[in-house]
């Protein structure tokens, strides 16, 4: 089930971004390009067709996700996450290998 709540959440995902770039620039970003004072005083009836879906998308994108958070909280189980790991023993093919005392060999002279 999770598979198919990643699928839904990355196609509303794409389609918010499509329909974000969709949509007509209208400058004054932030003060960069056009000129945001001719749009100041301008009815609030100029929402769009896209800007109205761009919001419900968006509404449904956020509900989504905490719903898909939700289910994955609630179906997860209160296993650990290195409880299916063995650890090994001893292994008794390893040999620690020690130099005897003087039987080395010298560093430098």
């Amino acid at each position: 089930m999770s598979e198919w709540m990643l699928v839904f959440q990355g196609l509303l995902a794409f389609v918010l971004v499509g329909l974000v770039l969709l949509q007509r620039s209208e400058g004054g970003a932030l003060g960069i390009g056009g000129s945001a004072m001719n749009n100041f005083m301008t009815p609030g009836g100029t929402v769009g067709f896209l800007t109205k879906l761009t919001a419900v998308v968006g509404c449904i994108f956020m509900v989504a996700g905490l719903l898909f958070s939700y289910i994955a909280k609630e179906s997860a189980t209160e296993r650990g996450l290195f409880d299916g790991v063995e650890v090994p023993q001893e292994d008794s093919r390893v040999i620690e290998v020690l130099p005897e005392e003087g039987g080395g060999v010298p560093l430098a002279e």
